[in-house]
């Protein structure tokens, strides 16, 4: 959807980019949400939005 996009490698960030706060593990394909910039691994993301409701979406972190 929308609402993600891919990371770029981002090695002068300070926090670990490929790491999932949902299944707390490292993942090489990371998303963003747009409206809060909070990151998360493709497959966890992905079974998140889906078990929302189609007609917004919101973080799992924030609620944004």
């Amino acid at each position: 959807p929308a609402v993600v996009e891919h990371l770029d490698d981002f090695s002068t960030e300070i926090v670990d980019v490929n790491h999932c706060v949902i299944c707390m593990d490292d993942c090489n394909s990371m998303r963003r949400l747009h409206n809060c910039g909070h990151r998360f691994c493709a497959v966890c993301l992905q079974r998140h939005i889906y078990s929302q409701s189609k007609k917004r979406y919101h973080c799992p972190i924030c609620r944004r």
